[in-house]
């Protein structure tokens, strides 16, 4: 179950950065790495706690206790080190390679122009 919950929670995720980008990089353009890495980490935070709650909403339902929080206990203690660390790496290796991409497509961005590099046929 938890990588059906990771399957749909990663896209959800990266819609809601991508559109808390398009809003951010309208009214600045400051600290675009810093941000390139907070985006990548809080990613996979994001994931971890999704899967954490599912997995508590699903143990709720079979067992007729509450278990939402001991799951998000239980996730906290023994796998934030894990997707903590891989976010980490992500973001600092990944965040170098988003900020390029983010100046080199800033003003598309801003106006809501950008569109894909290959065409439709």
């Amino acid at each position: 179950m938890e990588w059906i919950v990771s399957i749909i929670s990663i896209p959800l995720i990266g819609l809601f950065f991508s559109w808390r980008t398009k809003i951010r990089l309208q009214r600045t353009e400051r600290k675009l790495y810093f941000y390139s890495v907070l985006i990548l980490f809080m990613t996979w935070i994001l994931t971890l706690y999704s899967k954490a709650v599912f997995t508590g909403l699903y143990a709720t339902f079979e067992k007729g206790q509450e278990q939402v929080l001991e799951a998000i206990a239980g996730y906290t203690i023994y796998q934030l080190w894990i997707y903590g660390g891989l976010g980490l790496i992500h973001g600092l290796v990944g965040g170098i390679l988003l900020n390029y991409d983010l100046k080199n497509n800033l003003e598309r961005i801003k106006n809501g122009t950008q569109s894909s590099r290959w065409p439709v046929s």
